[in-house]
């Protein structure tokens, strides 16, 4: 961000933006490199300033098509129309970070996402700037909510931990030293990374299932992250190798991070409104209909509730549930899931867990104010019926109780 014009990467994206339907975003840093200062024509001393200064210009071009604004190291705009415009309503800026305070402390007074770049050492470690990071925005007047952090490491996914290293390790040694050791310093030794590799480590390389429990630790090190990213190419794999079964072999890290994070709700005072593992065995299982000729379904009643609940929750297509790629397998089709959402609505299945649910938790949900809406309420007497396009409708209230 420091050494480039604040213009055209806003364009850039913008179009990625209407060609991607909204779902573009932006991770902007000062850069861990130095070598483009001198081409630009920029010095040194000015390193914060200039950053500072297109990122002010950046949110300004984002925010307003025809903008006003002056800086010191680039001519002034002067209510020049910046185009095309992006799809989203306002393009989403995350401020990636290494380990500068003043760094996390820009990104909560600004409100923007903290995206923590951590490419060694260990994640607890950047906890108490992520912690300066919550506090600058709470003292600006952001609610937590307004202030995700997301965290990028470098990684690597195969079927064992020990394949993974074995692919990872070489390469990154290799890329790595020369680019240390051009800047006088020393290249990492294999051991090195290895222990980078481990459980607290920032290198994200492993099987699905270790990878999975590392991220869960990761957010745990740093109270929680909304995002995770990582590199893979940073090992100078070819490219038939990263793309080999890795499809297959995100699916199944998704899977372990889910079975963690779902495992672990029983465990965590959570919000009435999500069901933990033990509460879905408890209200739902029992009552699903058995299978009429008395076998065991195939497909986990868990993994089609969390079908079930994507789709609710996403709003997605049907046929869009599962992502079509080449070598990826799922447990089921979304027709398997459909067949088994259709059925239970039927039965009644949703609503007997429901009523069951709140009967042990009657206490929890006794409010002392129910607002009804007037558009489901009919009322029987003292409301005059109202017409749209000339049709009759039932008469409506709004009752507060």
């Amino acid at each position: 961000m420091t050494n480039v014009f604040c213009v055209s990467p806003i364009q850039e994206f913008a179009t990625l933006d209407l060609l991607s339907q909204g779902r573009a975003e932006l991770v902007v840093g000062r850069g861990s490199f130095t070598e483009a200062f001198p081409l630009f024509g920029y010095s040194l001393h000015d390193y914060d300033e200039l950053f500072a200064e297109k990122l002010e210009l950046l949110l300004a071009i984002r925010d307003t098509e025809h903008v006003h604004w002056r800086g010191r190291f680039r001519p002034a705009l002067t209510g020049q129309g910046v185009c095309p415009r992006p799809a989203q309503a306002r393009l989403p800026v995350w401020l990636g970070v290494g380990g500068t305070p003043q760094s996390f402390v820009r990104a909560g007074t600004l409100g923007l996402p903290l995206m923590v770049a951590v490419i060694g050492g260990e994640t607890h470690r950047f906890r108490p700037l992520v912690d300066l990071y919550r506090e600058a925005g709470r003292r600006a007047g952001f609610a937590p909510e307004q202030l995700p952090v997301g965290l990028h490491s470098f990684g690597y996914v195969a079927p064992t931990t020990e394949e993974a290293l074995r692919d990872f390790v070489p390469g990154y040694v290799q890329v790595f030293g020369q680019n240390i050791v051009e800047r006088g310093g020393q290249a990492p030794k294999r051991a090195h990374v290895e222990a980078q590799a481990g459980p607290r480590g920032a290198l994200l390389v492993g099987s699905p299932e270790e990878v999975a429990a590392k991220i869960r630790r990761h957010a745990e090190a740093l109270g929680g992250i909304s995002r995770i990213t990582f590199q893979m190419d940073a090992a100078a794999l070819p490219h038939e190798k990263l793309l080999q079964k890795r499809f297959k072999l995100f699916w199944g890290l998704l899977c372990s991070f889910n079975e963690l994070v779902f495992n672990s709700m029983a465990t965590k005072k959570t919000p009435i409104h999500e069901l933990t593992r033990d509460q879905i065995e408890k209200y739902f299982i029992p009552i699903l209909p058995k299978n009429k000729r008395g076998f065991a379904s195939e497909i986990s009643p868990f993994f089609i509730f969390h079908c079930i609940q994507h789709k609710l929750k996403t709003g997605c297509q049907w046929e869009f549930l599962f992502l079509n790629y080449e070598g990826v397998t799922y447990p089921c089709s979304w027709q398997s899931v459909y067949y088994f959402y259709n059925r239970w609505s039927k039965l009644g299945i949703f609503e007997q867990a429901y009523q069951a649910l709140l009967r042990d938790k009657a206490a929890e949900v006794a409010p002392t104010e129910l607002n009804l809406d007037g558009t489901h309420s009919p009322a029987k007497k003292g409301v005059q019926p109202w017409r749209i396009k000339a049709e009759k409708r039932p008469a409506r209230a709004i009752a507060f109780i």
